[in-house]
């Protein structure tokens, strides 16, 4: 069978299009999508900081030395204590809080946090005292590198007793914590 050159031409000016259109069509232009993730469900985790020793500014202002310590043995959850010496006026005892806090994110000690606290405390100087506080507290923390620096609010409830008098009631809590976090 013989073509003319006319069909010859269109057949091959056919198959040329054809060709660059479907290599235009396999070049990826800049609007493409990234390519998706490789990590699997079965992947380890990045590592998340799990302790951090951290002092609170503001009660140093008021004269409550101590040192917090805080351990994540799950990055969902930290159990942390913080023992105190406290001087105020002619009063000066020893305190230590306990507390659990409850980390939404799953970044460790990194992120909000929220959980209960419990502390007892006994002074001594112009008179004995036994201090028990409950509460619970709602805060940030915020780890860069090895820097850790946090605020948290909350209420405690308070219970007293100063040689035969006793005070109870609910007090703010506001605590600011700056240290260093570790993995």
């Amino acid at each position: 069978m013989q073509h003319s050159p006319h069909t010859r031409f269109a057949l091959i000016f056919f198959l040329v299009a054809c060709a660059s259109l479907g290599h235009a069509a396999a070049q990826p232009s800049a609007e493409d999508a990234h390519a998706p993730s490789q990590s699997l469900g079965s992947d380890p985790s990045s590592p998340v900081p799990r302790i951090a020793l951290t002092v609170d500014p503001l009660a140093l202002y008021f004269g409550s030395y101590g040192l917090s310590v805080e351990f994540a043995p799950r990055r969902y959850q930290s159990v942390w204590i913080s023992p105190a010496w406290a001087r105020s006026g002619a009063q000066e005892g020893l305190a230590v809080e306990l507390g659990w806090h409850l980390w939404p994110q799953g970044r460790g000690l990194d992120g909000i946090f929220l959980g209960p606290v419990a502390g007892v405390g006994t002074s001594r100087g112009a008179g004995r005292g036994l201090s028990l506080r409950g509460g619970a507290e709602l805060g940030y923390q915020a780890v860069w590198g090895a820097l850790a620096m946090g605020l948290a609010v909350g209420v405690d409830y308070d219970w007293r007793r100063q040689d035969e008098e006793v005070r109870s009631g609910a007090t703010l809590r506001v605590r600011l914590a700056f240290g260093w976090a570790y993995l």
